[in-house]
């Protein structure tokens, strides 16, 4: 694990974002709120991590939509992708582990915040920073949306260094083949 960091430490710096980008959120008292992306960061923290809840999911994602509160009564391609859901779910409840607990992660999917406000009270969040991407081209310019405006299943990672914020790390799993099955071959034996 050590020379795997060790390579990435190596690396050359990620690029700087190329604007500071303005999301939508909800203020403490729930109202809607404007905050930059700069502003994720607390002073002493480096890194800030963006899950892409998909909202509206991707195309090609046939799984059925949510089967109850108000989220139930929208078009099943309007609904939360099931898989950002299961890891959010997760990171909600673990997210008193890390430090600063408000900044650990965030969600930004593409509908409007009161849609991904009113999802996160059906699921029960209370530790996730919600953000809405609608009005910028945050999704589009780190290619968790095609030119189609599809909504691609992503997690980005920004690092700060200094007063700039750089990009750091995109899971590119979307983007690789997927690999072969094991299974038996026509010998019988498992590959």
């Amino acid at each position: 694990m050590e020379s795997v960091a060790a390579a990435r430490r190596s690396l050359p710096p990620g690029g700087p974002i190329p604007e500071d980008y303005l999301f939508d959120t909800l203020g403490p008292s729930g109202s809607p709120e404007k905050i930059k992306l700069s502003q994720l960061f607390t002073p002493e923290q480096k890194i800030a991590g963006h899950l892409q809840l998909h909202v509206p999911r991707w195309s090609k994602d046939s799984r059925p939509g949510p089967v109850k509160g108000a989220t139930a009564d929208l078009k099943r391609e309007d609904s939360p992708c099931p898989s950002c859901t299961a890891f959010l779910d997760t990171l909600d409840r673990t997210a008193d582990h890390f430090a600063p607990p408000a900044s650990t992660s965030s969600s930004s999917p593409k509908a409007p915040i009161e849609r991904i406000a009113t999802y996160a009270r059906e699921r029960g969040w209370k530790n996730l920073r919600l953000l809405s991407s609608a009005d910028n081209n945050f999704k589009r310019d780190y290619q968790a949306e095609d030119p189609t405006a599809i909504q691609l299943p992503l997690m980005t990672v920004f690092h700060r260094d200094g007063d700039q914020i750089r990009h750091f790390w995109t899971s590119e799993l979307m983007f690789a083949p997927p690999e072969p099955r094991p299974g038996p071959t026509s010998n019988g034996t498992s590959t």
